[in-house]
């Protein structure tokens, strides 16, 4: 994925969990104190102070049992890499690979579902291509009925009008998301054994634009 010139994303990951015949959304989200000020959301992930909505509860698995690695590519889940283009859109791309990894670890099928749809309808929540939060879209996800396939609702690379919902159109959807606690690799990783996560970095420091490890 490529970003915009001004890549903002804060220290959050997200990912989807299945939990039998439900599907909801895991993030972790480090709490910052204030939105973004409007000149800065090109990046397209905002800074909020928006508190977890719920828990999420770390499966029981030894620390000595966890793999130094985990890649969902090699398992099917992830699909092509995708150019955001000039659009601030990071939030909506990482929210739509979540969701395209729990979809085809509970049904079988990779997906390709579309980020233009958050783009367009996603405005009580988020702001387009002016930045958003990937908690605020998985919200929008689970309570306005899903996603479509992104070959019948395309990437335009800016913002549109929200197309009319055909429910014969609809993918997949999420019953809600939960939290990793914040800064906690261990519990990171043990989500990450169960399903994609949903990453963010706060890119705009001086120390990231020129680290080189």
């Amino acid at each position: 994925m490529k970003f915009g010139v001004k890549a903002n994303p804060d220290l959050s990951i997200c990912t989807p969990i299945f939990s039998f015949s439900s599907i909801s959304i895991v993030c972790t989200h480090i709490l910052l104190d204030d939105w973004i000020n409007p000149e800065t959301l090109h990046g397209g992930y905002v800074k909020t102070s928006l508190t977890s909505l719920v828990k999420y509860m770390i499966r029981d698995a030894a620390d000595a049992d966890l793999p130094k690695s985990i890649d969902w590519r090699k398992k099917g889940a992830v699909t092509h890499v995708k150019d955001q283009g000039g659009c601030g859109g990071c939030w909506e791309f990482s929210t739509v690979a979540a969701v395209e990894g729990i979809n085809q670890i509970v049904t079988g099928n990779l997906t390709s579902l579309s980020e233009q749809q958050l783009i367009d309808c996603d405005k009580p929540f988020n702001n387009g291509c002016k930045g958003g939060l990937m908690d605020l879209a998985f919200i929008f996800i689970a309570f306005h009925g899903g996603l479509h396939k992104e070959d019948d609702y395309p990437y335009l690379m800016e913002e549109g009008t929200c197309k009319r919902k055909k429910e014969d159109m609809e993918v997949v959807t999420v019953n809600g998301y939960k939290d990793v606690p914040e800064n906690d690799e261990q519990s990171l990783l043990k989500a990450l054994l169960r399903q994609p996560l949903s990453v963010a970095i706060e890119a705009s420091g001086r120390d990231f634009q020129f680290y080189s490890g």
